[in-house]
């Protein structure tokens, strides 16, 4: 019969390359499955809020959005009239307009029965507002 010598060698090397293959693997593992919800970490594409101007992104978002039908000069429902750009300013600086088209509590949700404007419309006036409500 033949005698086995075991090393302190023999011992450690299985025991280093199992821990070190097990770190790898799960590192890699972890680190490659990661979940982003892209509203939350990609701005979207299709919707630009950069450099937002009045007479190019606002004015016609009033218009679509069916603001102006019933928030004009001619017909101001509730005390309200969007028509120009300074009434939409005043509108705007005061928080009634982001807070209404939000749908946010304590304001009149618009458009008045009827399902809240697309996000990128709200994103739009969100942008324009922090960038400064200009009349650009």
């Amino acid at each position: 019969m033949r005698k086995r010598y075991i090393s302190s060698y023999n011992l450690i090397k299985p025991t280093i390359m199992g821990w070190f293959t097990l770190a790898c693997t799960g590192s890699t593992l972890l680190g490659g499955c990661t979940y982003y919800d892209d509203e939350t970490y990609f701005d979207n594409p299709t919707c630009s809020t950069l450099d937002m101007s009045y007479t190019r992104d606002i004015a016609p978002i009033l218009d679509e959005g069916g603001c102006l039908s019933c928030h004009n000069d001619g017909f101001a429902s509730g005390g309200v009239s969007l028509q120009g750009y300074e009434a939409t300013k005043q509108m705007a600086v005061s928080g009634r307009l982001l807070g209404s088209i939000k749908h946010e509590d304590g304001y009149a949700w618009m458009p008045q029965g009827m399902p809240q404007l697309d996000k990128c419309y709200i994103d739009k006036v969100s942008a324009w507002i922090q960038q400064g409500a200009l009349n650009n």
